[in-house]
């Protein structure tokens, strides 16, 4: 494989900024672009990718040969991290998935809240749900990236501290603004998120709808 080959793209590139060369975890894997990446580039020593589906499972391992890895990167078919034991420590990615469901894989791993474990998450909706889980639940947010690939996605990253923490309306839907990567780019996504919620607002409005939250949140992000 080529190294252009190997990249897996600017979304899953972001998280893999986070990896610190520790047995790597990667859920709902798909085509298993990350850990080849990982292993193959980035001095990561072992990975497991994870899927639900069988067609992915199939594929993560025809593409695993390929690139003549099977002996540092295992497939399985899992229900997230279900049945997967979890050395210390480890890095743990869940992208490409709703929030709320990226929040249910991590309530049923109670292995999670182990010093060492290390949190790459990227949820596709429901941010917002799956920032107050994680602060509600001891979780420390360390570091986010807002990057752009055709539109604008985040990454958390966070580990288990015990303490929780309690964030704003906006710092739930945005992020903080203090542990963000690119403070510019962060400044644009968060503009862009106000005007969404403007246009919604505006149809909320047309149907008769209380919008005062909501304009409370747009208010909010302009601020930050």
């Amino acid at each position: 494989m080529t190294d252009k080959n190997i990249y897996p793209g600017v979304r899953l590139g972001a998280c893999a900024e986070y990896l610190r060369g520790v047995p790597l975890f990667d859920v709902g894997t798909d085509h298993c672009l990350l850990p080849i990446y990982a292993v193959s580039r980035l001095g990561v020593p072992s990975a497991v990718a994870s899927d639900v589906v069988d067609g992915p499972v199939a594929t993560a391992r025809k593409a695993v040969g390929a690139a003549g890895l099977e002996g540092v990167i295992k497939v399985v078919k899992a229900d997230g991290l279900d049945g997967i034991a979890l050395p210390v420590p480890c890095d743990v990615v869940i992208a490409g998935m709703g929030g709320e469901l990226i929040k249910n894989i991590l309530s049923r791993k109670p292995e999670l809240k182990e010093e060492g474990v290390r949190l790459i998450l990227q949820p596709m909706t429901k941010k917002a749900e799956l920032r107050d889980y994680l602060t509600g639940n001891g979780f420390e947010i360390i570091s986010e990236t807002v990057c752009f690939d055709g539109k604008y996605y985040s990454i958390i990253c966070a580990s288990y501290t015990g303490v929780n923490t309690v964030l704003s309306s906006a710092e739930k839907e945005v992020g903080r603004a203090s542990v963000q990567t690119d403070r510019a780019k962060y400044a644009e996504y968060r503009f862009l998120k106000a005007e969404e919620l403007e246009k919604a607002v505006c149809g909320k409005k047309l149907g008769g709808i209380d919008t005062s939250a909501d304009e409370k949140l747009i208010e909010e992000l302009r601020r930050i």
